[in-house]
């Protein structure tokens, strides 16, 4: 299972040093001041390469070159619940007071995988959503699209540059938007809309949806987007975006240039790959614009 290779007065592991085309990477600390950088490369989910380095002691580096050899041939999906128990069974003869070194090859490689999975979000997506929990739902400055629908049934959608969380207890945010703006007058009008938080997928979307007027024409048809009907609210959520946050305003606030629309969280829909068991968001696994 294990090859070694003569680097110089060294004996390594085949399978140490960075890999060539590597398309997940991440360097982690151990509890004990080792560091470990694990490199795979993963075609149609599968880790073809695994390649690993530490700095570390031998049993590091035996536990590196054991979960490297272990994640070749493996779907990301089972290499990301290899434990630190499964590396030392197979790694044999590691001292119980070096056993952290497995958990440290354990969580190098988890964090490779979650970079490769947040690198290739929009390809590896399936396209089914899943419920998300809706506190703090709208991240540090991510791209907005907000999407609304009018009571004559126009629809649109605008970036929003002016949005965030404005309670957790209940779940509100706040999005801010120029009177003079198209879709202004449609949310003063039905009282909802959807925040749509847009991916590199969508740049093309989003600075079209940014420089054109919903008064010059339909901008959802003229994009080519796909929408859906909100479960809660009559607006339309863009499908593609990885996060929508349905939204209910509950007030209005003027402020200088902007209208702020304080709307309640009603419904949170999110890629079913970055939703936890728990409901929460791994923003780790997925890329905002």
């Amino acid at each position: 299972m294990f090859e070694y290779i003569t680097l110089g007065t060294r004996t390594l592991p085949e399978n140490y040093g960075p890999l060539k085309g590597a398309n997940g990477n991440a360097r982690i600390l151990g509890p004990c001041g080792d560091t470990m950088e694990f490199w795979i490369q993963v075609s149609d989910s599968t880790i073809e390469k695994a390649t690993f380095t530490s700095d570390g002691c031998r049993n590091s580096i035996k536990c590196g070159m054991t979960a490297a050899a272990m994640a070749e041939g493996a779907g990301v999906n089972v290499a990301t619940q290899f434990t630190d128990a499964d590396i030392l069974a197979v790694a044999g003869d590691i001292p119980t007071e070096d056993s952290h070194c497995a958990l440290l090859a354990a969580n190098a490689l988890k964090a490779a995988i979650t970079d490769w999975k947040r690198r290739n979000h929009a390809e590896i997506r399936s396209g089914m959503k899943t419920r998300a929990a809706g506190r703090s739902i709208i991240q540090p400055r991510p791209n907005l699209l907000v999407s609304c629908r009018g009571k004559d049934g126009t629809e649109n959608a605008l970036v929003v540059v002016y949005a965030g969380n404005c309670s957790f207890d209940p779940e509100m945010v706040m999005v801010g938007i120029v009177p003079s703006r198209f879709s202004y007058g449609l949310i003063k009008d039905t009282g909802c809309f959807v925040v749509n938080l847009v991916s590199p997928a969508q740049k093309d979307i989003f600075d079209y949806m940014g420089s054109h007027s919903g008064r010059d024409g339909n901008k959802i048809t003229a994009c080519g987007v796909k929408t859906v009907n909100g479960i809660k609210v009559d607006a339309p959520i863009i499908a593609d975006c990885p996060v929508n946050i349905e939204c209910t305003v509950v007030n209005s606030i003027r402020a200088g240039t902007h209208e702020l629309f304080i709307a309640t969280v009603d419904y949170v829909h999110a890629d079913s790959e970055i939703v936890r068991e728990d409901g929460t968001i791994d923003w780790n696994l997925v890329q905002l614009a």
